[in-house]
C-alpha cells in the first residue's frame, strides 16, 4: 500500500533535507505519518497510489514545518516554509517587520477555489498549499450503472 511508500527519504527529498533530523527518528516519523494518513482517503479509485504517497509526504512535511516554532529545521533557517502575508508595517531602527495574517483569506493557492475553515491550517505552510493544489486536481467521478 502507498502508506509504506511514504518514507523518511521521500519526505527528505521533498523538503530538501530541511527536516532530516526529525525524520531520522523512525518511531516519531511513523507516528506522525500514521496520524497524517487519517486525512487521506485510502480508496485507490479516488486517489492513485503515487498521488497518495505524495499527498501523505506533503502532510508530514506540513506537520514538520508548523513545528519550526519549537525546533529549527536542519538548515538553521527558522520559519522558511511557513507562509507569511504581505508586509503591513516596517521599522528601520532595531528592524521590525509585521506581516498580514492570511490564514483566514478563504482562497486556495492560485485563487482557483474555496478553502473551508477546517482547511485553513493547510495554508500555513508551503507544503499545505501544495497538498491543497494536489487534492484540487482530483474530481470525484460518478459511476453510472
Amino acid at each position: 500500500m502507498a502508506i509504506a511508500d511514504c518514507t523518511a527519504q521521500y519526505v527528505d527529498l521533498l523538503t530538501y533535507n530541511k527536516y532530516a533530523s526529525q525524520t531520522a527518528d523512525s518511531a516519531s516519523f511513523e507516528a506522525i505519518k500514521s496520524m497524517m494518513s487519517l486525512y487521506l482517503n485510502t480508496n485507490q479509485d479516488y486517489l492513485p497510489d503515487t498521488k497518495y504517497t505524495h499527498a501523505l509526504a506533503l502532510l508530514v512535511a506540513h506537520y514538520y514545518a508548523l513545528g519550526t516554532d519549537v525546533t529549527p529545521p536542519d538548515t538553521g533557517v527558522i520559519g522558511g516554509d511557513l507562509k507569511k502575508g504581505a508586509i503591513i508595517s516596517e521599522k528601520v531602527g532595531d528592524i521590525q517587520i509585521t506581516y498580514a495574517d492570511e490564514s483566514n483569506n478563504n482562497s486556495s493557492p492560485g485563487g482557483g477555489g474555496f478553502v473551508t475553515a477546517s482547511q485553513d491550517w493547510l495554508l500555513l505552510s508551503v507544503y499545505g498549499k501544495q497538498y491543497l493544489k494536489l487534492m484540487a486536481s482530483f474530481k470525484s467521478s460518478f459511476l453510472v450503472v
